[in-house]
């Protein structure tokens, strides 16, 4: 009985030894998954932002009317002969 006890006891303090020496090392694991699903949702977002840039950019190349549109909205440019009311609040 006294010989399985010290078994059984040590067996513990292997388990208890072995669990704190890898704690550590699980911790950084963890950490380390974090990262790479930050990492990865960054990429996702990335890539669908390009994706719209490019669309964006075809639009621009192939598309006169939303050439026109985006001067028009971000540069003020007009037709000639048109006139450009802007009112102040």
């Amino acid at each position: 009985m006294k010989r399985r006890s010290k078994t059984r006891l040590r067996i513990l303090l292997l388990c208890l030894f072995f669990s704190l020496i890898s704690l550590p090392r699980l911790v950084n694991m963890v950490r380390q998954e974090r990262l790479f699903q930050h990492y990865a949702s960054e990429v996702k977002r990335l890539e669908q932002e390009n994706t719209s840039l490019l669309e964006r950019i075809e639009a621009l190349n192939s598309d006169p009317y939303y050439t026109e549109k985006i001067l028009r909205d971000n540069f003020g440019y007009i037709r000639d002969g048109e006139y450009v009311y802007r009112i102040k609040d």
